[in-house]
């Protein structure tokens, strides 16, 4: 039987500032191999995709127009995540992938990994100690955007820039 390559902690880092994309702050993180780091140019023009889809979603009391994305960097193809929390408690979720040709949306069987959930549960439970904290939103969001994933410190593990 085959086996699986074994897991290794990758890099994983986040720009200490937000970005705003119709009207959503979003934060944004790096995943990588190390070596080589990240290439931001590898997912140039990301913003346009995130752009395109933030633009459908309607402004309500149910979307706090807070989320994340992710930039990873893979071993075999590029993933992009984007993630908003909408109708209080629900993680909506959209995953485009790189293999070569370009960005495309994610296939049925292509979806996030287990280096993208280490973010996502972190970002999780960010939310459940704000936004879901019962507090005031107009506290709740700030700390909720100020706040980043930061891995244990491991001797695996680094800065994805360069």
């Amino acid at each position: 039987m085959t086996r699986y390559l074994p897991f290794a902690p990758r890099m994983i880092d986040s720009a200490s500032a937000t970005t705003v994309v119709q009207g959503f702050t979003l934060k944004l993180y790096r995943v990588c191999l190390a070596p080589p780091g990240f290439d931001a140019v590898r997912f140039a023009g990301f913003d346009r995709l995130v752009d395109a889809v933030l633009r459908q979603v309607q402004e309500s009391d149910e979307v706090p127009r807070m989320g994340f994305v992710i930039q990873h960097q893979g071993r075999t193809a590029d993933y992009l995540v984007l993630a908003w929390w909408t109708r209080q408690n629900e993680l909506a979720l959209r995953v485009w992938v790189n293999d070569g040709p370009g960005w495309r949306p994610a296939g049925a069987d292509e979806s996030i990994c287990v280096w993208d959930l280490e973010i996502i549960w972190f970002e999780r439970n960010l939310w459940i100690d704000t936004g879901l904290s019962g507090r005031d939103l107009s506290v709740a969001l700030p700390e909720y955007a100020s706040r980043r994933f930061r891995p244990n410190p491991d001797a695996s593990r680094g800065a994805c820039t360069r």
